[in-house]
């Protein structure tokens, strides 16, 4: 993500080296509000890419030199492009500002959020909560709610599904999310209810007492170790 442009860096080699200059896949991104542009990308299990918007940033999205009535509007949601088809769509609408996002082993999506309720179980067409802002579509008669069932503290950045074995078992299935203001790491259970989830409070994975560490965005390794990407800011 480099706003206003979503490009591609063509290694086809696989040396690590980028094979030519980079390609602009979209134009159009915004950047009203700097630390909600597009970011968390995601390959989905349906092999679209997925990524994360905030809600004060206006963005009008579509290839290279698409005129106006071809492109799509965003101001907060979940967006995804196709890498075959050069495809953009806008997954689902509303959020607050979301900094992750990810799939369960049953191939449903899943934001973490700041400002508003934590944790959001993400539909293709599904309009959200949205903070401070009236979604696009005026005319649903309400918007789809948290399905935590507990708080945290104020933000939360990253989202990724524990399905590696190197932990203990306990572990599986959980979703590791940071806690931006209270510089930990935490998890999150997906207790099925119905069509959807209860999202329960596991347990604080990784507290600390350093007010400069703020966790922002998590990686499961390939052999199974949970990487946490620190923004280090004490005046955070």
């Amino acid at each position: 993500g480099n706003p206003p442009n979503l490009i591609f860096i063509p290694d086809a080699n696989g040396d690590d080296k980028p094979d030519g200059e980079p390609k602009v896949l979209l134009d159009g991104w915004g950047i009203n509000d700097r630390h909600e542009t597009l970011n968390s990308f995601i390959w989905g299990p349906d092999g679209w890419l997925y990524g994360c918007h905030g809600v004060f940033t206006r963005s009008n999205v579509g290839k290279p030199g698409a005129p106006a009535e071809d492109r799509k509007f965003i101001d907060g949601g979940i967006w995804r492009w196709h890498p075959v088809r050069e495809e953009f769509e806008v997954f689902a609408e509303g959020l607050s500002n979301p900094w992750g996002f990810d799939f369960n082993d049953q191939g449903q999506g899943f934001a973490t959020c700041c400002v508003i309720p934590h944790l959001f179980h993400v539909v293709q067409g599904g309009i959200y909560h949205k903070q401070s802002r009236q979604n696009v579509n005026r005319y649903v008669y309400d918007n789809i709610k948290t399905i935590r069932d507990h708080a945290h503290k104020s933000a939360h950045g990253g989202a990724r599904f524990y399905l590696a074995d190197a932990f203990p078992e306990k572990y599986r299935d959980q979703l590791f999310m940071c806690n931006i203001h209270q510089h930990s790491v935490l998890t999150d259970v997906m207790v099925p209810k119905g069509s959807s989830y209860v999202g329960k409070h596991g347990e604080d994975f990784m507290p600390t007492n350093d007010l400069a560490w703020v966790g922002f965005s998590v990686e499961i390794g390939p052999e199974g170790g949970v990487y946490v990407l620190d923004w280090h800011d004490q005046n955070i």
